[in-house]
C-alpha cells in the first residue's frame, strides 16, 4: 500500500481541464511523503495498492499553486553574469532568502538585456486531470530517504546484496 517511505511508480497523465495535455510518463518512481511529486498526487495516490488506477481532480492548490498578487521584478543580465544567456521564459529559479529559506522565482520574460521574474509558476492558478495506475510499491530503502530520491527499479537491484551479474 502507497503511505509514506514508500516508494511507488507509477505510469501518469496529467491534463489541464480543456484536455491539454502538460505531463506525462510511462514510468515514474519516487518516495511517497517527502513532497517529490505535486501534493495532489500524492493525496490521490495515498492508500493506494499495486494495479489501482486513479483519477482525480487537482485544485490549483494541490497543483502548481495558487495565483500570488505580487509586482513582478526586472533585473539586468549583470546579476547572472554568463547565465542570462541561458535563461527562458518559464524557468524556475530557487533563490535563497536571508532566512535561509528558498523561494522559486520564475522567468516571466526576457527582453534585451533584461528579465522579468514573477512569483508564479507558468501553469499557477489551473486545476488539472490527474490520472495514474500503480505498477509497483515497495519499502523505500535508507538511503534513498536520506538522499530524498527513489532510485529506479533497475538501480535498486543492482544495489542489493547480490553482485547483480547473475
Amino acid at each position: 500500500m502507497i503511505q509514506k517511505d514508500m516508494v511507488a511508480t507509477i505510469r501518469y497523465t496529467l491534463q489541464g481541464m480543456n484536455g491539454e495535455l502538460l505531463d506525462e510518463a510511462a514510468s515514474a518512481t519516487y518516495i511517497h511523503g517527502h513532497q517529490n511529486i505535486l501534493s495532489g498526487m500524492e493525496k490521490a495516490l495515498e492508500g493506494k495498492h499495486l494495479g489501482d488506477v486513479i483519477h482525480a481532480q487537482l485544485a490549483p492548490s494541490d497543483a502548481f499553486g495558487d495565483v500570488v498578487e505580487q509586482e513582478p521584478v526586472r533585473v539586468h543580465r549583470r546579476e547572472f553574469g554568463n547565465r542570462f544567456d541561458n535563461l527562458y521564459e518559464g524557468l524556475e529559479l530557487p533563490v535563497r532568502q536571508k532566512s535561509g529559506e528558498d523561494i522559486f522565482l520564475y522567468v516571466e520574460k526576457k527582453e534585451g538585456s533584461y528579465v522579468t521574474l514573477g512569483f508564479n509558476h507558468p501553469v499557477a492558478g489551473k486545476a488539472f486531470m490527474f490520472e495514474a495506475t500503480v505498477l509497483g510499491v515497495r519499502t523505500a530503502l535508507d538511503e534513498e530517504i536520506a538522499q530524498g530520491m527513489a532510485y529506479e527499479n533497475k538501480v535498486a537491484e543492482q544495489s542489493s546484496p547480490s553482485c547483480g551479474c547473475c
